[in-house]
């Protein structure tokens, strides 16, 4: 039934993106197509979205470089869309040429550098599920993964250590550790030591209940893996959200939410300054205190307040 859903929400999508040049409709329709596995359509949105965010940016100059950042992320989206195809269809040699060109795409971003080593973790994840339990492999894919998602995890707190994407990747680390311990059960019974194998497969469960948990917290579907957890699209459907971007003497932020924001506290200055949807402010970055820098801001028409992670002075 649920899979039934998802393809009438995601066919619908589709169709509501045919006549739009709203880059976030397409973004919102490329994660849907994902999520029911048409990949070669999946790409296909995320190439409009990055054509639409491209000459949205030439028209709306004060948030040109958050659609211009947009743009890029769906570069690297609909390279990674053409690479999950390959793989469903076992042509690893094209895959292995579409997959790190995302991440490649990726790491040249601000904001959404984490998902390099994130997305590069989902699609090992993917991989090990058809790999054979207890073979060597199978553990250095794991402990791939590990690695991968610790990255991903330092880069995004680096900028803001209270992002819901934390749990998600948390969760994937117990999912990963869960799998690798059944696996590492699997090889103590294959190599005759089998009296060592209960502690793996108990610890096992135990991680994988804790996986549930995170799981449930971040609105996971369980054992499926989601490479495209970045929602702007819904975040800032009827409210502000905000992007920052610093330069050589000040830091901007951009308002591209549907929203106003009124700005009432960045760093460990009090401000109060409106900036409405799809337009930026200035700030001078020479009067900020050094380490983690936090910007509040309210959403009038709901009296919403958002606390959000900018960036990290040095």
């Amino acid at each position: 039934m649920l899979k039934v859903h998802r393809k009438a929400c995601a066919e619908k999508l589709r169709l509501q993106a045919v006549a739009s040049s709203d880059p976030f409709l397409h973004w919102k329709a490329g994660v849907a197509l994902d999520h029911v596995q048409k990949f070669e359509e999946s790409a296909s949105q995320f190439k409009q979205a990055a054509e639409f965010f491209f000459v949205t940016a030439s028209k709306q100059t004060e948030v040109a470089k958050a659609m211009f950042e947009y743009s890029t992320l769906m570069d690297a989206f609909a390279s990674r869309e053409q690479g999950r195809r390959f793989l469903s269809e076992d042509n690893f040699s094209e895959a292995a040429n579409a997959l790190p060109r995302a991440s490649e795409i990726l790491r040249s971003t601000l904001h959404f550098a984490f998902l390099a080593p994130y997305i590069s973790a989902c699609a090992t994840l993917e991989t090990v599920a058809g790999m054979e339990r207890g073979d060597e492999d199978t553990f250095q894919a794991y402990r791939t993964t590990n690695a991968l998602l610790e990255q991903a995890k330092f880069a995004l707190g680096f900028m803001d250590e209270t992002n819901m994407l934390i749990t998600v990747i948390d969760a994937y680390l117990k999912y990963s550790i869960s799998g690798a311990l059944q696996n590492e059960s699997s090889y103590l019974i294959a190599s005759g030591s089998r009296e060592l194998a209960p502690d793996k497969q108990l610890r096992s469960g135990q991680v994988r209940r804790e996986y549930e948990y995170l799981a449930a917290m971040a609105g996971l579907g369980l054992d499926e893996i989601e490479f495209l957890p970045q929602r702007d699209f819904n975040e800032r459907e009827q409210a502000p959200l905000i992007l920052a971007y610093p330069d050589a003497s000040n830091l901007w932020l951009l308002n591209v939410g549907t929203n106003p924001a009124v700005i009432e506290k960045l760093g460990n200055a009090a401000i109060d300054r409106i900036i409405a949807p799809m337009s930026a402010a200035r700030f001078e970055l020479s009067g900020m205190v050094k380490g983690r820098i936090r910007v509040e801001y309210l959403d009038p028409s709901k009296q919403e307040k958002h606390d959000e992670g900018c960036l990290t002075l040095i």
